[in-house]
């Protein structure tokens, strides 16, 4: 084996075996490689940290510029970065100082500013409201406070304004009211002055007038009763046969129909009168006619008999009429009795009853006064037809509640016309039938309500929401 190669390369047999030296050489010899590669690594990384150090100090010496120029106008006996960094707490403060006092000039600036545009307005509004007063020496508070004061006197006088305008329409509209109100009872007037006659008269005087032939025909109607009732005291026995036909509802239609015919035979008789006259007075006019005097005595004959025909017929009527009135009068109902208690009740001692007039087309309700004088409910005022409608109600709430049993009396202030006497009056007739029965009374009259608290115990008050 050769290992002259080997010596220079410190190599000795001798030293051991060769194998294992080789390999321990290529062992150190990669591990010197290792290590050059790491020193020249090093060496690399000492060059990027001088490069780096190096540009450090330009930034430190850039920086030390950049802080001389900062610190130049600051208060500091000394500006090394030491003493920079003791004083950062007193600049902090300073810092904070100059910025209020920034603000706080800029607040003066902007008063200042305000101060001069409040002069100049205060010189405008002193020559808006037209103050006297020298515009170089003027205050401007003092001239606020007075415009203000006209502001509100303004204000005020504007409101009052508007009230009276409000005042003065609703003024407006009542005064239209009033004479449209005006103008249809001037309508209503001469409606009811229609036909009445006495057109020349003033309206109070037409008005007495009126009442006075009113007053007359009252008067006249009584003795006309009057007269009518000592006719059904003739001979009562000649109408027993009219008396046992009673009830019939139409034997009143039938006597009508018969009177009718009775004029109509009347009125026929009287123009045959008439013409016989005329062809009497045309035969004597003329020469010798015997023949017309002859015809003469048969009318004379036959308008003698129609006469007493008529006159029985209408003594028939009359004595019918009779008859039935005292039948009426014997046969009167329970209801019209109550509805003259109640009637009565509210209105005396002005009203003492109620009666039923038989006529053509019916039976027509009338009062009675204290005189003795019927009034027909037209005739009447409007609160005594009131009164006499709410005596109508309670007598048909009497009559069903006697038969099918009793049910709630509703009435909508059926007393707004009433004065107290008699409101208080039909108050208790609604309290008696509350004693079998129910009675229910709306009303937006308060006085009522009263009335009813003092004059029925015990009544149940509701106020119903609006």
């Amino acid at each position: 084996m050769r290992v002259a190669p080997a010596r220079p390369l410190g190599l000795d047999r001798a030293n051991g075996d060769l194998p294992a030296q080789v390999q321990r050489a290529l062992t150190l010899e990669d591990s010197d490689r290792k290590a050059w590669a790491k020193w020249q690594e090093g060496e690399k990384t000492i060059d990027k940290l001088d490069s780096k150090s190096a540009e450090c100090q330009t930034d430190c010496e850039t920086a030390q510029v950049n802080l001389d120029q900062l610190t130049a106008a600051l208060p500091l006996p000394d500006r090394s970065l030491e003493a920079i960094r003791a004083a950062l707490p007193h600049l902090r403060s300073l810092q904070q100082l100059y910025g209020e006092h920034r603000k706080l000039s800029a607040r003066i600036e902007a008063l200042e500013q305000a101060i001069a545009a409040l002069a100049e307005g205060a010189q405008r509004l002193a020559r808006i409201v037209d103050d006297p007063q020298d515009e170089t020496g003027i205050d401007p508070v003092q001239v606020i406070d007075r415009a203000r004061a006209r502001v509100v006197g303004s204000t005020r006088a504007d409101e009052k304004r508007v009230e009276a305008v409000l005042r003065r329409d609703e003024t407006d509209r009542s005064k239209r009211r009033a004479e449209t109100e005006l103008q249809a009872a001037i309508d209503d007037l001469n409606g009811c002055f229609e036909g009445q006659g006495g057109q020349d008269l003033l309206p109070r005087d037409r008005v007495a007038k009126l009442v006075e032939r009113d007053r007359l025909r009252a008067n006249k109607a009584t003795a006309d009763r009057d007269r009518q009732k000592a006719r059904d005291g003739v001979d009562a026995d000649l109408f027993a046969e009219e008396l046992d036909r009673m009830p019939d509802a139409t034997r009143a239609a039938e006597l009508e129909l018969a009177l009718k015919d009775v004029q109509d035979s009347r009125d026929t008789a009287r123009d045959a009168q008439r013409e016989a006259a005329r062809l009497y007075r045309d035969a004597f006019e003329a020469a010798d006619r015997s023949d017309l005097a002859t015809e003469q005595a048969t009318l004379l004959e036959e308008l003698r008999s129609g006469a007493r025909q008529a006159a029985v017929a209408r003594l028939g009527v009359l004595a019918a009429r009779g008859a039935l009135r005292r039948l009426a009068e014997e046969r009167r109902s329970g209801m019209l009795r109550d509805v003259e208690e109640a009637f009565v009740t509210m209105t005396t001692p002005a009203w003492t009853g109620v009666d039923v007039w038989s006529q053509a087309e019916g039976e027509k309700l009338v009062g009675i006064q204290s005189d003795g004088s019927t009034v027909p409910i037209e005739q009447m005022s409007t609160g005594t037809m009131g009164q006499l409608y709410f005596a109508l109600r309670l007598a048909g709430y009497r009559s069903f509640a006697r038969d099918p049993g009793p049910l709630p009396m509703i009435l909508d202030d059926i007393m707004e016309t009433f004065d107290d006497t008699r409101a208080r009056a039909a108050l208790q007739l609604c309290a008696e039938i509350g004693t079998n029965g129910q009675a229910i009374l709306f009303t937006h009259h308060a006085h009522l309500v009263e009335l009813a608290r003092d004059s029925i115990k015990g009544v149940t008050v509701v106020n119903m929401p609006d």
